[in-house]
């Protein structure tokens, strides 16, 4: 089944899901009998994230019944194999322990794949009624307004960054490339959900994002709002972020993020190691072209692609140079 196939209703349709299931999270009364630790440093889920996520799973499952489900939580109808076909990634509650302490700042995010690539998206926050959502080739809207924000340098906005203990990296390149951010922008922020603050690098509430080590689930839906707003989103590293295991994360408009990898590249020239990506680097990094920034390829075609050497803006000027938002 192709996403042809489901654009005059799918996104109609998911809205109202989503906002049936931000009724479960602002119902929620979370008390100590509800979370449980996952395993990981300070990693936890709690029974709103399950209701959650199996509510989505079986609304969703009746709009494609083909479809198969990558979520955080491991409840019935959920697996971890990313295929051809329509694929739902999904994050119950991003921002769990926002969630567990009332910081009312979580959200639900969905992305629909086809073919491998996410071809829709929704990052739904119910505590501000605020709903992301995107269409390939079709652009990202916040409540329905188009978003494009403008291309300023990291000196003209706010840099927010994430960091989670359950990963087990050395938090020290992070928290270099954080003070870093702290002098070349005007304030950093850490705001406990991925999802959220990637897309107000699409909306212009943040001049970028970054974090070492992020699951697929966080970043899928706004992945595809940020490349249809016009932001280039990549690991540390510059190649591709992958959608069927976590990775390194780097979200900017054009200029903010060429000053970024800069700044990477300085740091990594003075220490040897600069976090850990789900693959080992190789070297210079890759040029994400617009094809690149959402694709998922499987290993052998990761271990053949053209590197290239990628440490100023023109490139990505380049990139984006044609794109019509």
């Amino acid at each position: 089944m192709k996403a042809e196939e489901w654009k005059e209703s799918i996104s109609g349709r998911v809205r109202e899901i989503l906002l049936k299931a931000g009724e479960i999270i602002l119902g929620a009364h979370v008390e100590r009998r509800d979370i449980r630790a996952k395993g990981g440093k300070a990693d936890f889920v709690t029974a709103y994230d399950v209701r959650v996520q199996e509510y989505l799973i079986g609304q969703l499952a009746s709009l494609i019944p083909d479809a198969a489900f990558f979520g955080e939580e491991d409840t019935k109808g959920s697996g971890r194999i990313l295929g051809n076909g329509p694929v739902f990634i999904i994050d119950p509650i991003d921002g769990t322990t926002n969630f567990m302490f009332d910081r009312r700042h979580s959200c639900i995010s969905v992305a629909l794949c086809c073919d491998r690539r996410v071809c829709f998206a929704w990052v739904y926050q119910p505590y501000t009624g605020e709903l992301w959502t995107a269409e390939e080739g079709a652009g990202a809207f916040l409540n329905g307004e188009r978003l494009h924000p403008a291309d300023l340098t990291l000196e003209e906005g706010v840099a927010a960054f994430g960091a989670a203990r359950h990963y087990g990296y050395d938090p020290d390149p992070l928290f270099r490339l954080v003070r870093n951010l702290f002098e070349h922008s005007l304030g950093v922020r850490e705001g406990g959900s991925a999802a959220i603050d990637l897309c107000r690098v699409a909306a212009g509430g943040n001049i970028c994002y970054l974090e070492p080590m992020i699951s697929p689930w966080d970043y899928a839906a706004s992945s595809l709002i940020l490349h249809e707003a016009g932001c280039l989103i990549t690991q540390w590293s510059g190649e591709r972020i992958t959608l069927d295991r976590s990775c390194s994360i780097l979200a900017a408009p054009p200029q903010a993020y060429g000053e970024l990898r800069r700044l990477i590249d300085r740091d990594k020239a003075d220490h040897v190691h600069l976090g850990k990506d789900a693959r080992p680097g190789k070297g210079n990094a890759a040029a994400p072209s617009e094809a690149d920034l959402i694709e998922v390829t499987g290993e052998e075609d990761w271990q053949d692609e053209t590197e290239r050497t990628y440490r100023d803006g023109s490139l990505i000027q380049e990139c984006w140079k044609d794109r019509s938002y």
